[in-house]
């Protein structure tokens, strides 16, 4: 029996929303479609209270974390929100479209003082104009990088001899960075935003056997060029570095020199 043919045949049987979904499980707007098609125009007391714990997830999740928790579609939980004043939705979804925020000097310094001295790093998501890879080198690092831009793509490729990852992953794929992370085992530092971090199961995964994790004085802001010299981005969330080998404990508290933005 397809999912549909499910979903006709539990509200024949007078199931309600909360039931199908419960048995079936996916999308509840795709429930609600299928149940209108039998008939069923009920939006009732189940998708009120939806919406009202939508609305409360959007302060502190994405939108795909949200989708994730509450079992329905991304499309959704837009419609949801849309005319709701939630500052962090918007940024968070243009962040993840974009994928290209840069990271300051002040939230580099931090990390690079709990590094052995003259270690091999790779920056897998960066450039050679990268302020990962040039505070690295002038600290006297030996230092590689590869960008998905520059045909290396982080997830195929096999990582250089290396003591330490470095890098700020692409807010989209965080999940998948730190599940490739965990496969490859070595010694890792990553800039994440905090924002939903361990709500999602399969973070929850590579994470239960053990990470580090520094958190700052103030929130990071981000470059969106390395041209002006100027933070052009401000997230409405804390960003913090998650890591594995690196940290002397497992929750260290750096202070932010925000005058030092870049090189």
């Amino acid at each position: 029996m397809t999912k549909s043919e499910k979903i006709r045949e539990l509200s024949k049987q007078g199931k309600t929303v909360e039931e199908i979904h419960s048995v079936v499980g996916g999308s509840v707007s795709y429930i609600y479609k299928i149940r209108s098609e039998t008939g069923k125009k009920d939006q009732g007391v189940f998708e009120t209270a939806l919406q009202r714990k939508i609305k409360k997830l959007s302060r502190s999740y994405t939108v795909s974390e949200i989708a994730e928790k509450v079992g329905c579609s991304r499309q959704y939980v837009h419609k949801v929100v849309k005319n709701q004043n939630h500052k962090i939705l918007p940024f968070i979804e243009k962040y993840s479209e974009q994928d290209e925020y840069y990271t300051p000097l002040y939230a580099i310094i931090p990390i690079e003082k709990y590094l052995k001295r003259h270690s091999v790093i790779w920056c897998p998501f960066d450039t050679e104009e990268s302020l990962f890879v040039r505070y690295f080198r002038m600290m006297g690092h030996s230092v590689s990088f590869s960008h998905i831009d520059l045909g290396q793509d982080f997830f195929e490729a096999e990582p250089p001899i290396c003591d330490y990852i470095i890098s700020n992953p692409p807010y989209s794929k965080k999940t998948e960075v730190f599940e490739r992370l965990n496969e490859l085992g070595l010694p890792y530092a990553m800039l994440v935003g905090s924002a939903g971090l361990f709500a999602a199961k399969a973070r929850f995964d590579v994470f239960k056997d053990g990470i580090e994790q520094m958190n700052f004085s103030s929130r990071v802001g981000y470059m969106t060029d390395y041209g002006s010299g100027e933070i052009q981005a401000h997230p409405p969330f804390e960003s913090c570095y998650i890591c594995k080998g690196v940290l002397p404990s497992q929750l260290v508290f750096e202070e932010l020199d925000k005058t030092k933005i870049t090189l």
